[in-house]
């Protein structure tokens, strides 16, 4: 199983799961989610998927305190702070969440806007401080903050954009409208923002949406969809194509839920099993990608949406790279595009060098996002054979301290440098499962110890065999066991897993890399054997 299907979520979690048959020897999107799958009823599944958020959102606000000020650059940028629910029903959070988010992404769409990215957004949530300290910590020199209040079929949202360098207010805006105007509203401040913030809007640029009215259920269909596409977990994933699929039902002609529904039958797809389900998932995702795009050209999701599958699953690199440049032409300010241009294009294309650019610049738009950090540090150890990507990786850690990903990576890096007690040390601290055996069966053969090696390779390709063909041929490629690590990346083929993406590039792969075989496994996937 692969790197980049886990990324999306610091850890998908899942359940034994109701639609199309998908049950608990289905393919899980991460080894961790695997476990969680098989060892959590669907409530508590959610409330791990809740306290994770929470944990996630508390360790990048620590974070965030202990982080020195930035400097301000002298372009425009901004931060949405999250918008405040004030329906006297905590439930209405998502439609906060929602409309905070569908802002955030009009702004990282105006050329020559700086926005952070979603996590660091979300990381402010509930935090008191003065606009200028915030400036100072994320180096923007604006702050954008508002409220909702949704009743009956009435909806009032004020919003603000103030001057992070000295605290004064810029614009300011109360919207009394009809639920079923929510778009205009976003649009509108969109425009306010743009002009206090004396940034110019191309034509090109202009929101379309002005004219536009939505049935207030669809719109809150296509929020659940995103609220349920948050914690990356099977059953949101059900929820997310239950939620699109009724928007749609409700209103065809709504691009966005479109886009959600490809999001959530891509993630279907990461945790089938069966190759012929995970076929049908691919191929459902796409056609609702090329579907919204084919209603709103300018939807820069719906793009991104398609071009993950077709990097992921299609292998078909080329259209994935003409989507990817579409999303980032309509949206070059998106923080997740580009990590996800970085790391599901470019570095499987043996491309590192470019992708470690442009992970860095979606560091710089989502500070707080321990998903760039550890794709970031994870290629910085593969280049320079573990002299660097240290730091990345323990940002990570720092931002989401039981980020079992970026704790494997540090012990992969630990093995480059020549420390296998080091590495062993660090991968015992991951949740048991996957990456703790993978880790104890590569420390354990460097240091010599024959016999716990191969217990834990042993219980490996045991009931963790099904979604772990990658993980497992990464041990025997390190052991200079060639054949058998192909024999394992046969399988990884068969079954589409994620980690094929790490082929030209994964240091734990380099004895194996100039044989023959190699080479035909990259043509296989459409990559340059070279």
């Amino acid at each position: 199983m692969g790197l980049y299907g886990w990324i999306d979520g610091l850890r998908r979690r899942g359940l034994r799961g109701t639609l199309g048959g998908l049950d608990r020897r289905r393919r899980p999107a991460s080894p961790g989610a695997y476990l969680a799958r098989r060892q959590r009823r669907r409530f508590l599944a959610l409330l791990a998927a809740s306290a994770g958020l929470a944990l996630l959102l508390a360790g990048g606000a620590l974070y965030l305190h202990r982080t020195s000020s930035r400097p301000v650059s002298g372009s425009p940028s901004i931060v949405v702070l999250p918008f405040a629910n004030l329906s006297g029903d905590p439930g209405q959070d998502y439609f906060a969440d929602g409309m905070t988010e569908e802002i955030q992404g009009a702004l990282s769409e105006i050329p020559g806007l700086r926005v952070m990215g979603r996590t660091t957004t979300f990381a402010l949530r509930g935090r008191t401080q003065d606009a200028r300290e915030v400036g100072r910590k994320l180096g923007v020199t604006s702050i954008l903050e508002g409220s909702v209040r949704r009743i009956g079929s009435r909806l009032r949202v004020t919003a603000k954009v103030v001057d992070a360098r000295d605290g004064y207010q810029l614009w300011s805006e109360t919207f009394d409208r009809e639920a079923g105007d929510i778009l205009a509203v976003q649009d509108e401040i969109g425009r306010a923002v743009a002009m206090s913030l004396q940034v110019t809007l191309l034509p090109s640029r202009l929101p379309g949406h002005a004219a536009q009215t939505v049935d207030p259920e669809v719109y809150n269909q296509y929020l659940l969809a995103r609220r349920f596409l948050a914690p990356s977990s099977l059953d949101g994933f059900v929820r997310a194509v239950a939620a699109s699929e009724k928007a749609i039902s409700l209103a065809p002609g709504f691009a966005p839920a479109w886009a959600t529904l490809s999001t959530a039958f891509s993630g279907l797809a990461d945790y089938a099993q069966d190759p012929d389900e995970i076929a049908l998932n691919q191929r459902k995702g796409v056609a609702a990608a090329a579907r919204a795009i084919d209603l709103d050209p300018r939807l820069a999701e719906a793009y991104a949406a398609r071009a993950q599958l077709l990097a992921q699953t299609s292998w078909d690199w080329e259209s994935a790279r003409e989507d990817f440049d579409h999303a980032l032409a309509l949206a070059p300010g998106d923080a997740d595009i580009l990590r996800k241009k970085g790391a599901w294009l470019l570095a499987p294309q043996g491309r590192v060098t470019e992708a470690i650019e442009v992970l860095r610049r979606s560091t710089e738009l989502d500070p707080l996002s321990a998903s760039a950090w550890m794709s970031l540090g994870l290629l910085e150890v593969a280049a320079t054979r573990g002299r660097a990507g240290e730091g990345s990786l323990l940002r990570a850690t720092e931002i989401a301290p039981d980020n079992d990903y970026a704790l494997q990576a540090l012990g992969v890096r630990e093995l480059l440098v020549g420390n296998p007690a080091g590495a062993l040390a660090r991968t015992n601290r991951c949740s048991p499962g996957v990456w703790r055996l993978r880790g104890a069966a590569l420390a354990e053969h460097d240091l010599g110890h024959a016999r716990e090696a191969e217990a834990a390779l042993a219980e490996l390709t045991g009931e963790l065999a099904s979604p772990s063909p990658f993980q497992i041929a990464e041990v025997h490629a390190w052991r200079g066991e060639a054949d058998q690590a192909f024999a394992w990346l046969e399988k990884a083929l068969l079954a589409r897993d994620g980690g094929l993406l790490l082929l030209t590039w994964d240091p734990l792969l380099a004895k194996i890399r100039g044989d023959a075989r190699m080479a035909s496994l990259l043509r296989r996937m459409n990559l340059d054997p070279r």
